[in-house]
């Protein structure tokens, strides 16, 4: 079995959470774009937006 380790989003993380995020997309039918993709990472960035990607 694989060990998962969980940790607070980086930058350095964008490359792996895109084809997430485009698979995210695809699920709820909206056409992976890049400024939707730069918004949301953006807002994952931002520790004062109201969505975030770690909540402790």
């Amino acid at each position: 079995m694989t060990a998962v380790a969980v940790r607070p989003i980086q930058a350095a993380d964008q490359a792996a959470w895109r084809p997430l995020f485009d698979g995210y997309c695809v699920v709820y039918e909206r056409e992976p774009d890049d400024a939707r993709t730069a918004a949301v990472w953006s807002w994952l960035m931002d520790e004062q937006h109201r969505f975030t990607a770690w909540s402790p």
